[in-house]
């Protein structure tokens, strides 16, 4: 009976220390935080993340997963920084500029265009372009970066199209929210959205139409939620 309640005890410490050491604030209490800080924990690892559909086997956040297991690791071995939860980059970037303000209707924005482009799903969806071409024996110039996409893709796609593009629908509400407080960055987030936008097409991941249309809607959401 002495071994087992020196076992429970030694357990039940050992889980109290796991949990001090841990670097991720949202594990911490208050004081642990606090503690800490006042050990030399002055520094703050921000890593952003997303979600998005994968195929039937994989979770949406497998995005932050990553980040957060990175973040982690980065903070480990800096030995001075505690890891901040996973946080879009433009969400980020409005904090940092000085706008928390600004968040909740950066969210509203880009969760309604998303909303509005995943929601059609079950009732409106397409073939990839780049699926239909294959099939029809069609080929693209090989390279290491298309080849590395089409095996990720192959594993972990639904294998069907969004309509409207929920990837541009989001990038461009995001550009959009943040161009609204933060107009040199929003020119930075324009830009990304841009390429965003051109890559579903050009890559064969989406047709003209569905990005132009995830655009559309971006706009839309963007007008309602100012």
């Amino acid at each position: 009976m002495r071994t087992l309640t020196a076992l429970v005890v030694v357990f039940i410490a050992s889980v109290a220390s796991a949990q001090t050491r841990s670097v991720f604030i949202e594990e911490l209490t208050w004081p642990e935080i606090k503690d800490a800080q006042a050990a030399g924990k002055t520094s703050a690892v921000i890593v952003a993340g997303g979600i998005e559909q994968n195929g039937h086997h994989m979770a949406l956040a497998k995005h932050n997963v990553i980040a957060r297991y990175v973040g982690g690791q980065i903070a480990e071995r800096l030995g001075n920084a505690l890891v901040y939860p996973v946080i879009p980059a433009a969400a980020v970037t409005l904090a940092i500029g000085g706008h928390l303000d600004a968040v909740p209707r950066f969210w509203s924005t880009v969760l309604l265009a998303e909303f509005v482009s995943y929601g059609m799903l079950p009732w409106l969806q397409t073939r990839p372009p780049r699926a239909i071409e294959s099939a029809a024996g069609a080929r693209h110039p090989p390279s290491a970066v298309r080849q590395f996409n089409e095996a990720i893709l192959n594993r972990g796609s639904i294998q069907v199209n969004t309509v409207p593009s929920g990837h541009a629908a989001g990038a461009v509400a995001a550009a959009l929210a943040v161009a609204d407080v933060m107009p040199v960055a929003g020119i930075v987030f324009a830009f990304l959205a841009a390429a965003i936008v051109a890559a579903t097409v050009l890559g064969r991941y989406h047709y003209l139409v569905d990005s132009l249309l995830g655009a559309l809607v971006a706009v839309s959401a963007w007008l309602i939620c100012r």
